[in-house]
């Protein structure tokens, strides 16, 4: 179970999320695939860091994840006439993935232990 809350899981897990927007937003035309590139590539570079700062990234980007997990619910149930310009929110299966990844940030980012670390002074 602590592989799978590990930091470098979840940053592989937000990769591979940052990916699917780039290649979407790539598809339909839209300027927004450079922030999600931006993104993943800081995820990318966490990858390669120590678990204590993969952690502070993990709890940054959960942060950002966050804020804008507050406009995604302040858009479909208080302001449905205007969306980011007239754009459609994600379905609801997108924000509830997105929510998963909040959550899933926020409590590894949060986390006490040292993850990784932890599982090495086990192992001797």
């Amino acid at each position: 179970m602590k592989f799978i809350l590990s930091p470098k899981v979840l940053l592989v897990a937000n990769i591979l999320f940052m990916i699917f927007h780039v290649v979407m937003f790539v598809t339909e035309g839209s300027n927004l695939p450079w922030i999600w590139a931006a993104l993943g590539i800081v995820s990318i570079v966490a990858l390669t860091m120590e678990t204590n700062a993969a952690k502070k990234i993990v709890l940054g980007n959960g942060l950002g994840y966050l804020v804008m997990t507050g406009a995604f619910l302040y858009y479909r149930f208080f302001d449905n006439a205007v969306a980011y310009g007239n754009r459609d929110l994600p379905p609801d299966g997108g924000l509830v993935l997105w929510g998963v990844l909040t959550v899933w940030m926020l409590v590894e980012g949060f986390k006490k232990d040292g993850g990784e670390d932890e599982l090495q002074e086990e192992a001797s």
